[in-house]
């Protein structure tokens, strides 16, 4: 198993699948969900385009795919429209070293609204 990945799963697709439940419960007019283009994998091929093949290479990569399917099956299933925008390179004003770096308490510096949500339900 990969290390932590228990922890980021229950949070990126655990904590999507809350999100999509509140959402339906809500009667939200549209579901945006923030993806990432780390789906495509090792792949060379630029620009990226939609169409292209997922092919996750981390837990990170894998649980954004299952993310997005859980959106699909939201759709399909209760009607709720969503979204997934693939977004590039996403990382906050320190940059992406900024992103690996821990604070004192030992948190990361970037957080995620979804991780609030990861242990409702």
């Amino acid at each position: 198993m990969v290390a932590g990945n228990r922890g980021t799963d229950q949070v990126n697709t655990g904590g999507t699948l809350n999100l999509l439940e509140a959402s339906r419960s809500a009667e939200v007019k549209r579901f945006v969900f923030a993806s990432s283009s780390s789906l495509y994998g090792e792949s060379e091929t630029l620009p990226k385009v939609e169409t292209m093949p997922p092919a996750p290479i981390s837990p990170y990569a894998l649980q954004k795919l299952a993310a997005e399917t859980y959106c699909r099956l939201y759709h399909r299933l209760y009607g709720l429209p969503t979204v997934a925008l693939r977004y590039l390179i996403f990382h906050g004003t320190a940059g992406s070293a900024g992103c690996r770096r821990r604070s004192a308490a030992g948190r990361s510096p970037v957080t995620s609204p979804a991780s609030r949500f990861a242990r409702s339900g």
